[in-house]
């Protein structure tokens, strides 16, 4: 029997009503109390994380072991480097491991976190983001693992992407009893940048979206007494 079942009882009609009127929706208890504590333990055991990062344009990754090797004045000096430049561009800052993108290059064969992506583009799932986003040309689904720690962040953007046919984008928070007060809620705006929705972390909730639509995570506290996980992707045309 398959490990990750979607909850029987989502509405999906009217989750397509939500996503139509807003561009996104919000889906509590996404998929079925066992599932989703099978996918908890999938993430928390997953011990090959990389910490993403930018310079303007350029994309960067080192191992989560590199980062924690730094000695701390080496690492608030990196840290305060990324968060200058946050001030005034597109920035972000985070742990993460692409698992579709480790499929293809046969990184890491057998991982357990690799079966999610095979959910992700199983016929079940893609027929269920079909009927809500209306999007019959969705072929596939890109999917990430992402944890933020303390600081870590990742300032507006759309999603837009020359290369990929973004439909969605899709996150399925894996946090249980989150604190408001320690950041990462994700956001959208308003036509004059006031935050017109923003969504806790939370556990086995789906958030889906359209693409382009701007939106950020806010900076998880230096204060957080725990990390922000996720499932993410994207829905391609």
């Amino acid at each position: 029997m398959n490990k990750i079942q979607l909850n029987p009882n989502i509405d999906l009609e009217s989750c397509r009503d939500k996503y139509l009127k807003d561009g996104r929706v919000r889906i509590a208890n996404f998929f079925t109390d066992d599932s989703a504590d099978y996918l908890l333990d999938l993430i928390v055991k997953h011990e090959i994380w990389y910490f993403a990062y930018n310079n303007n344009d350029q994309y960067y990754e080192s191992t989560v072991e590199d980062v924690r090797a730094l000695p701390e004045k080496t690492y608030n000096q990196f840290m305060g480097n990324i968060e200058a430049r946050a001030s005034n561009n597109f920035q972000y800052a985070f742990n993460q491991y692409h698992i579709s993108q480790a499929i293809a290059y046969k990184e890491n064969i057998g991982s357990p976190i690799h079966s999610v992506d095979a959910y992700f583009n199983s016929d079940a799932f893609l027929a269920s983001m079909k009927k809500i986003t209306l999007d019959k040309d969705i072929v596939k689904a890109d999917s990430y693992i992402s944890s933020f720690q303390n600081r870590h962040f990742l300032t507006s953007h759309d999603d837009n992407h020359q290369k990929h046919n973004r439909s969605a984008a899709f996150t399925l928070g894996m946090t249980k009893q989150w604190n408001k007060n320690w950041g990462g809620y994700l956001e959208f705006y308003d036509s004059i940048d006031n935050i017109k929705e923003a969504f806790k972390p939370s556990f086995n909730t789906l958030i889906l979206f359209s693409v382009p639509q701007e939106h950020a995570v806010q900076q998880v506290t230096s204060f957080a007494q725990k990390d922000r996980l996720s499932y993410l992707g994207w829905l391609l045309r």
